[in-house]
């Protein structure tokens, strides 16, 4: 054969081997797990780095094996692992104990398993086993931490696959309805309204029980400061005081909205104060009365548990007070009387 075609051959060969080279490129290489023990470690350790090493293989990950000198410092794991490598674990005997320390790229600390070597049935084998699943469950918080970013052969070590809830929701999907809380307890101001007199301030609190739209509720009310009844000659002040129980239906006309209706009956007292210009005598008097009330509330939910409320509802004492100054009749209370409220809703689930 001449020399000429001799030389062309070789040269074609050498642009083959030198393109497919070129045409591998440096991320191709498979990514790598380090396998690590102390440089002293017992045969045992040794040949369990060997058998989890081949582990890690047969899924594709190229892992290299490192025995370090006792006099290491801080966690190996720590000051973060080098490009490419996406798993560090570390076998250290103390005793009978075998701890088992895995780490992933970014993690503060590491996950950690514990093989006592006492134990009867414990070889090589079986801590080589432990070992990989112990760095399976710690490249698996970064896989999820990476939304699956990750090479291939990590997602099939670690298993991960993407939750239902990752995927982007259609936008004809409608949004999930939040349910309103079995157990609410509300409280906040109340201002009542008597005709013909001028309003008077108080308090409301109450626990609300219900797993559905019906509901249970029990309420109690009172007044933050005297209602004052002025007549020609003389002056009356009357503190009142109400507890409720009541049966209720709400619903959600929106995600955060709620509104309730509700019914109930209880029992009311009447501490009345009466004071006489000179010439005539007050007197002190305690009435009471079984009383009956309706309401209407609606509440935004700014968070799952917390919500801002407003309520406007009625009451009816079925033996009302009636108070007179100077024989001269002032007023009948809550015949009827008339209740806004504003406040706080907390909900437990």
């Amino acid at each position: 054969m001449p020399w000429s075609s001799i030389t062309r051959q070789l040269s074609v060969r050498f642009y083959v081997i030198w393109a497919l080279a070129v045409a591998s490129p440096a991320h191709a290489e498979a990514p790598r797990v380090v396998v690590m023990a102390p440089g002293d470690a017992s045969a045992l350790l040794k040949e369990s780095l060997v058998r989890a090493q081949g582990e890690l293989s047969a899924v594709g990950l190229g892992a290299d094996v490192e025995l370090l000198a006792r006099t290491q410092g801080n966690a190996p794991g720590r000051p973060g692992l080098r490009a490419g490598v996406y798993g560090l674990l570390e076998l250290e005997q103390r005793g009978t104990s075998l701890w088992i320390h895995a780490w992933a790229p970014g993690a503060t600390e590491s996950i950690d398993a514990r093989v006592n070597l006492a134990a009867p049935g414990i070889s090589s084998e079986v801590i080589a086993v432990r070992a990989v699943e112990t760095l399976r469950a710690a490249m698996l918080q970064f896989a999820e931490a990476e939304g699956g970013a990750v090479p291939e052969a990590v997602r099939g070590f670690t298993r991960f696959a993407a939750p239902p809830a990752a995927q982007a929701p259609s936008r004809s999907s409608p949004a999930s309805p939040r349910r309103s809380p079995p157990l609410a307890f509300w409280a906040g101001p109340a201002l009542s309204l008597h005709p013909g007199v001028s309003p008077d301030l108080g308090a409301q609190l109450g626990i609300m029980v219900g797993p559905d739209r019906a509901f249970l509720a029990a309420a109690f009310e009172t007044t933050l400061g005297d209602l004052q009844l002025v007549g020609a000659h003389g002056s009356a002040a009357v503190r009142r005081q109400a507890a409720w129980l009541q049966l209720g239906v709400r619903f959600r006309p929106g995600t955060a909205w709620e509104v309730a209706t509700r019914a109930g009956a209880g029992y009311a007292a009447f501490n009345i104060s009466g004071t006489g210009e000179p010439g005539y005598h007050g007197t002190e008097n305690t009435h009471g009365s079984l009383a009956l009330m309706l309401g209407v509330s609606c509440v935004y939910w700014a968070t799952r548990t917390f919500g801002l409320y407003a309520s406007v509802g009625g009451r009816l004492a079925t033996d009302a007070p009636t108070i007179s100054i100077a024989e001269r009749q002032a007023i009948t209370l809550d015949r009827p009387a008339y209740v806004l409220s504003i406040g706080a809703s907390v909900g437990v689930f």
